[in-house]
């Protein structure tokens, strides 16, 4: 467990969180360019150390979302408008990262993800960007690129420390916000990558094991499966 002397004052008006293995994680892209407007703040479970590389480490062994959850006990997350709780293996650069997260703010979302590109691994098309559009209204995100408002957080946060996957996370998110007209969405103005590749958490806990965490949550919060879908959107003209 990470040491109770770890504190954290946020220092940028965004933050990006992610819980990562050093030997895989994609965090070299996502401060590839100077200038970013968010705070990086890793938990790492595993590989080599990066300390002066975000602007918080600590080697903590878990799940991003009860990570993050720790992290909130010892920083005032709502400090932040707006926060990105991102899987070690999403590729995305600086500058779109700050794009992001502008967007974010500039159509006041509670909860939203960058598209994919469309050489990206998803088991969710609608998350592939659609060049049509500058952002798609939506009823679902997927849970390893999740931005969430400070009202957003208020809501979800409380839970993220019984989630380990992450898997139906993706469901309850939504659902504990009594799901918002248009502040959920999936944003094609930019976009991120997802390779095709193993999974380090799938090495840790097996892929059978995704969906009994899911029905341990649904069971838990009282939530039910929907479809996940469209609901509108802005076009880029």
């Amino acid at each position: 467990m990470c040491s109770t002397a770890v504190s954290f004052n946020p220092k940028r008006k965004y933050l990006l969180f992610s819980s990562v293995d050093s030997r895989r994680s994609a965090h070299s892209s996502w401060l590839d360019a100077p200038g970013r407007a968010f705070d990086v703040v890793l938990y790492a479970y595993g590989g080599e150390s990066l300390e002066g590389v975000a602007d918080l480490f600590v080697k903590n062994k878990g799940y991003k979302f009860q990570n993050f959850h720790v992290f909130s006990g010892i920083c005032d997350v709502s400090r932040y408008s707006a926060v990105w709780v991102v899987d070690d293996d999403i590729e995305m650069g600086t500058a779109d990262i700050n794009k992001m997260f502008d967007l974010f703010v500039m159509h006041d979302l509670y909860l939203a993800q960058p598209s994919y590109d469309s050489g990206s691994y998803t088991i969710w098309d609608m998350a592939v960007v659609d060049e049509r559009y500058r952002l798609r209204y939506t009823n679902f995100v997927e849970n390893g690129v999740t931005v969430f408002s400070g009202n957003a957080l208020k809501k979800c946060l409380p839970v993220m420390k019984d989630i380990e996957t992450g898997c139906g996370s993706d469901y309850i998110f939504p659902f504990l916000l009594d799901f918002p007209k248009n502040k959920i969405a999936i944003i094609d103005n930019v976009q991120c990558h997802h390779p095709d590749g193993d999974s380090s958490l799938d090495k840790i806990v097996p892929r059978v094991y995704h969906g009994r965490e899911a029905e341990r949550l649904m069971n838990k919060y009282h939530y039910k499966y929907y479809t996940p879908r469209v609901l509108g959107g802005i076009e880029r003209n």
